[in-house]
């Protein structure tokens, strides 16, 4: 009878801790949907390269702050998640964290871009001149960014895969 109870407790357990990490990974699917959204599905970034193009770097910058808000606040909601007593889910949120960050701050960059073209047209050409050469460093820097969100990438899915061998989720 005492084994019997133990083992119904350990079960139990066992289950909430399942359901736990269940919901956490329903939650790191949903923010996955919503950064796709922001970068992507929502028409927002297709309308903040037309602003560059056309010259309207104050759209562009506001349509950059948008997407920044957008995933900061997920960044929040991810950062602020309690994963205590989830078997691997302190690494994953770490790395999803710092996944996002990474998109970020390259979605800061592009307000840096929209900040620096919209001083290129202005009159005062010393100003003018300098953002020009601002600019043309972005690439350099979008290149380092983009291999930071490739290896941050890239650590955010092996530790998903532990989380979800560990867990037995499928």
């Amino acid at each position: 009878m005492k084994y019997l109870i133990t083992i119904l407790i350990i079960a139990t357990f066992l289950s909430c801790q399942s359901g736990r990490a269940r919901e956490y990974n329903s939650l790191l699917d949903s923010t996955d949907r919503k950064v796709f959204r922001v970068l992507v599905a929502d028409s927002l970034e297709s309308n903040r390269l037309e602003a560059l193009v056309a010259r309207k770097p104050e759209l562009a910058l506001s349509i950059g702050k948008k997407q920044a808000s957008r995933l900061e606040s997920i960044i929040q909601e991810v950062d602020h998640t309690n994963v205590m007593g989830i078997d691997d889910a302190d690494r994953l949120k770490k790395s999803t964290t710092s996944y996002y960050k990474n998109i970020l701050s390259l979605k800061e960059l592009d307000i840096l871009e929209a900040q620096l073209m919209t001083i290129t047209l202005q009159k005062d050409t010393a100003k003018a001149k300098k953002a020009a050469m601002d600019i043309s460093d972005l690439p350099r820097k979008r290149l380092t960014l983009h291999k930071a969100i490739s290896d941050s990438d890239q650590a955010r899915q092996k530790a998903r895969s532990t989380f979800l061998q560990v867990n037995h989720i499928h």
